[in-house]
């Protein structure tokens, strides 16, 4: 018996249960339906109170939108009631004593009695703006305000013509077309005038130049500054370009003259240069052969040389000691061209520093055939190597020595 009666409890406990949950939902229910949601099952009930969460939510976030809102109104109005009311009370006392001043300077009463006075007001001032108007037209504006008195003064010097001319009658247009004809001749004459200023300036400016091209004597200034000083200023420029002109063509002819002279000096000058020349000769005989011929360029006004292989050179292109005996060779070639037979004398100072021993060698021997030929030649050098050369020739009496340092002790130094 005790184990069909624990078989029925135990088969009763989920009835029960279920019975329990279907009142608790039932009462669920009815608190939903008490605020307005209705609901079936518990899955409808679930979302419905989820959205019932959702819109509280927003409501509580519009709830303190509107606290928020409350708390600014409260602040304005406390605003208000410190600051803008007393302002405007203020205000308002200020527009009672302005309407209370205007009562006493107007004599109105009312408003609309007020307003009647504007009224009048506005019709004077229109009529005496058509009077000032008028009155601008016929005799002008000083542009101050002091018109009355200069219409009055103006009206005074009028009265003379009284009466006078009263046949005709006042055009406005033509007093209109003589008014714009006196604007456009005032605006001719200072056109007029800023020309003449112009004019003067440049008369001024003429005058400077003039002066410094013709320089008075004691640094006068010349003056233009009237048609017959201006006339006697164009005399002037005239004879001074004149005169510039004729000495312009006299040493335009004294350059052509110097050109021809240079053309023909170098004409001359490039007849020494060349094969079998002087020039060529003597530079190939110092230089034992090892150049064959020296030109001139008369263009590029450049000496050029050429070697035993028929290579050219220009003249600074070639070594220390060959450039040196090439320009010796030019010095002879030179003294035998301007004094054709007749001969003179050369002054060297060590030409042949820079030569070795066989090239000095055979320029020293040069030397002694030239001057075998009649030449004289000074010739001073510090070097050992030009007495040793010339040892032969000094004891022979052929060639002259004279030791400086023994004449003129320390001079060498």
């Amino acid at each position: 018996a005790a184990l069909v009666a624990f078989s029925l409890w135990m088969n009763y406990r989920p009835v029960r249960e279920e019975s329990r949950l279907e009142v608790e939902l039932e009462k669920i229910r009815l608190d939903l339906a008490e605020i307005g949601i209705e609901a079936g099952d518990i899955t409808e009930i679930y979302g419905e109170i989820e959205s019932f969460e959702n819109r509280y939510s927003m409501l509580k976030s519009r709830l303190e939108n509107r606290k928020a809102e409350v708390e600014s109104y409260r602040r304005d109005r406390s605003r208000l009631r410190e600051s803008l009311i007393p302002s405007l009370e203020s205000a308002e006392v200020e527009a009672k004593r302005v309407i209370d001043r205007i009562r006493s300077e107007s004599g109105d009463e009312t408003l609309d009695d007020y307003r009647a006075g504007l009224k009048r007001r506005k019709k004077v001032l229109e009529d005496m703006y058509g009077q000032r108007t008028v009155l601008e037209d016929r005799l002008g504006s000083p542009g101050g305000d002091d018109d009355v008195d200069f219409w009055e003064k103006e009206i005074k010097k009028l009265e003379g013509y009284s009466g006078k001319a009263s046949g005709i009658e006042y055009d406005r247009e033509l007093a209109e077309k003589c008014r714009a004809g006196i604007v456009e001749l005032n605006d001719e004459l200072e056109e007029i005038r800023d020309e003449m200023s112009n004019f003067r300036k440049r008369l001024q400016e003429l005058s400077i130049t003039a002066s410094e091209v013709l320089a008075p004597e004691d640094d006068e200034q010349i003056n233009c500054s009237t048609l017959p000083e201006l006339d006697g200023l164009e005399g002037q420029l005239r004879r001074f370009i004149d005169d510039r002109e004729s000495k312009k063509d006299t040493v335009t002819k004294a350059r052509e003259i110097f050109e021809q002279i240079d053309r023909e000096e170098k004409q001359k000058v490039s007849e020494l240069f060349g094969p079998g020349k002087n020039v060529s000769r003597h530079f190939s005989s110092i230089t034992g052969g090892v150049y064959s011929e020296v030109n001139y360029r008369n263009e590029e006004e450049k000496v050029v040389v050429t070697d035993r292989k028929g290579n050219t050179l220009e003249a600074e292109q070639l070594s220390g000691g060959a450039y040196d005996q090439l320009y010796f060779a030019i010095r002879l070639a030179l003294g035998e061209e301007l004094l054709e037979d007749r001969r003179g004398f050369f002054i060297m100072d060590d030409p042949f520093i820079k030569s070795d021993r066989d090239r000095l060698a055979r320029q020293i021997e040069l030397l002694m055939k030239i001057a075998d030929t009649g030449w004289q030649i000074i010739f001073f050098s510090a070097k050992e190597e030009i007495r040793d050369s010339l040892g032969d020739g000094i004891e022979s009496g052929e060639v002259r020595f004279i030791d400086l340092d023994e004449l003129y002790p320390g001079c060498g130094s």
